[in-house]
């Protein structure tokens, strides 16, 4: 069995890029958005992902959850391990463009939210 001290946290980042209202603040900010259909793309496979860290990696303490303020239905907010961290919690609530860019987010990750 693996110790608390060994334990490691996880972040991940996610939105919803189906969502409507999602797509039209992220127009705002980036009118071309031709690669949405791709890079946005749900391929399902985020519930196998959290069960897969549940079954197998009882070394994880937590998921970082990072996102626009999406919640998945069948997602278990009430576990302990998980951590929801919205877009705004990082700079404040004034949104730009950098909140879209997924690199701009896991280099500037708020550490007050993630612990």
């Amino acid at each position: 069995m693996i110790s608390d001290n060994e334990k490691i946290d996880i972040v991940m980042p996610w939105v919803d890029g189906a969502d409507p209202e999602w797509l039209k603040e992220k127009r705002i900010y980036k009118p071309d958005s031709s690669e949405d259909g791709v890079r946005f793309r749900d391929w399902e496979v985020l519930k196998y992902w959290f069960r897969g860290i549940e079954k197998y990696a009882d070394w994880v303490n937590k998921v970082h959850f990072i996102t626009w303020g999406h919640i998945p239905a069948w997602l278990n907010t009430d576990n302990p391990k998980l951590n929801i961290v919205n877009h705004k919690d990082f700079k404040g609530k004034n949104i730009t463009l950098k909140y879209f860019l997924d690199i701009w987010i896991e280099g500037e990750r708020p550490k007050n939210k993630l612990k």
